[in-house]
């Protein structure tokens, strides 16, 4: 009898063991496998948010590098070499004027780039732009004097001309390096 009971009970024993492992088991693995999903997901946002993070420094950089150029060009239009130039050419006062403009709105993208982006560049950015500005006071006073007629004046002027275009060639190196300095940090975010 003993062996006939065990059997017919060792058939439900197993039985109920089984429901009791798959009762257990089941939300076990339910559990797990919601939180392995979490974790997909939660790596995916945090990819998704890592390349915009990433896009968005290489952004910055792109913006720094053409502000960096077009200090660069500002400087080389008010350099000594292009003064030189320019009064070879004996360019007429019209063409001067319409060549500041463009500067100027050339300093006012930079201006607004600062003043947005790096507001402790704002010192550098001043005195780069009012070094551009004397420079082309200077530039229209000595393209009105006539050096044949009136030489001293002219030199005079020339050389204040060469000191601004020093001025502006010094706080656009002072400003560059600021972008520089920059840069090299937004680069070094990218390299991690």
């Amino acid at each position: 009898m003993n062996q006939q009971f065990v059997t017919t009970i060792m058939p439900l024993v197993i039985a109920i063991i089984s429901l009791l492992g798959t009762v257990i088991v089941i939300p076990l693995q339910s559990r797990k496998e919601r939180k392995l999903q979490e974790k997909r997901r939660q790596d995916e946002l945090d990819e998704k948010e890592e390349t915009i993070k990433r896009e968005g420094i290489k952004d910055a950089i792109r913006a720094n590098e053409a502000i960096y150029l077009l200090v660069s060009k500002i400087q080389h239009t008010h350099s000594v070499t292009s003064n030189l130039i320019d009064a070879e050419l004996q360019l007429p006062l019209v063409e001067c004027y319409a060549r500041h403009m463009v500067v100027n709105e050339e300093l006012n993208r930079v201006h607004m780039f600062v003043t947005l982006d790096y507001p402790a560049f704002a010192a550098n950015a001043g005195m780069f732009s009012a070094a551009v500005s004397n420079f082309w006071g200077m530039q229209q006073l000595l393209l009105q004097v006539d050096e044949k007629q009136n030489k001293e004046k002219y030199y005079d002027l020339f050389n204040a001309v060469i000191k601004a275009g020093i001025e502006v060639s010094k706080h656009g190196y002072a400003l560059k390096d600021q972008l520089a300095t920059a840069t090299r940090e937004l680069r070094g975010m990218l390299s991690y």
